[in-house]
């Protein structure tokens, strides 16, 4: 029954779309496969033009999918209500839709999760849940997340204090940072230049700090900055 209204939901929202995407979409929607219904939503929600009613089809789409256990739509029901996108802002709805996705190995949602728990966002802060989440994040490949596993570490936030295992973390997210690369080459640095975690030294850290300058000022990398040492 639950679907029937997933479908119905969608086929009414297509017909308010007059575009050249509404006949592909209207034989997509007859699958009943989640990961297809969770990316028409997506669609429809992304291509609304500030169509405010499509977007509470997509909505609900999502709130549908999320209460069938389908985790990128849990965490995604976590990030409008984080954001008040559509619905109300509600910080504390934002963290049960984000512990459900946690729960189901989402590496979003326990990114997001682990954030919330950190900061005291519509949960009570919790530090060690917040390392425990971030690490699970990581290790699910979230791009982001070892840089705050790495603070933990760094600062001994949830986790016992360990620089080794900070710099392992920021080595990672220096690499692979999205949001978070700048932050993490500068933290390496300064592991580079105290000889915390790792050998001192320094001819690193300054090598390190170039590139923070390279990713910062494109002119940098295209040799028209000269690099004061």
């Amino acid at each position: 029954m639950k679907r029937f209204f997933i479908i119905l939901a969608s086929v009414l929202a297509i017909t308010s779309i007059a575009n050249a995407q509404s006949e592909d979409l209207t034989n997509r929607i007859q699958s009943d496969n989640e990961q297809e219904l969770y990316n028409i939503a997506r669609e429809l929600y992304m291509g609304t033009q500030g169509k405010e009613k499509i977007k509470e089809l997509a909505i609900k789409i999502w709130t549908i999918l999320a209460n069938e256990g389908y985790p990128p739509a849990q965490y995604t029901m976590g990030e409008c209500f984080f954001r008040g996108d559509v619905v109300d802002k509600d910080y504390s709805k934002a963290t049960e839709y984000f512990k459900l996705g946690a729960e189901n190995n989402d590496p979003n949602a326990q990114y997001m999760l682990a954030l919330c728990l950190y900061s005291g966002t519509g949960v009570d802060k919790n530090l060690a849940k917040a390392a425990d989440y971030f690490s699970k994040a990581s290790e699910n490949g979230h791009l982001d997340a070892p840089y705050y596993l790495a603070n933990c570490y760094y600062n001994g936030e949830g986790v016992p204090q360990n620089y080794k295992t900070a710099v392992e973390w920021y080595k990672i997210a220096a690499e692979k940072g999205f949001i978070t690369q700048i932050e993490a080459l500068k933290q390496l640095a300064k592991c580079y230049e105290n000889g915390e975690g790792v050998k001192k030294d320094l001819n690193k850290a300054r090598l390190l700090m170039k590139e923070v300058e390279e990713l910062e000022n494109p002119k940098v990398k295209m040799g028209e900055f000269n690099y004061k040492q």
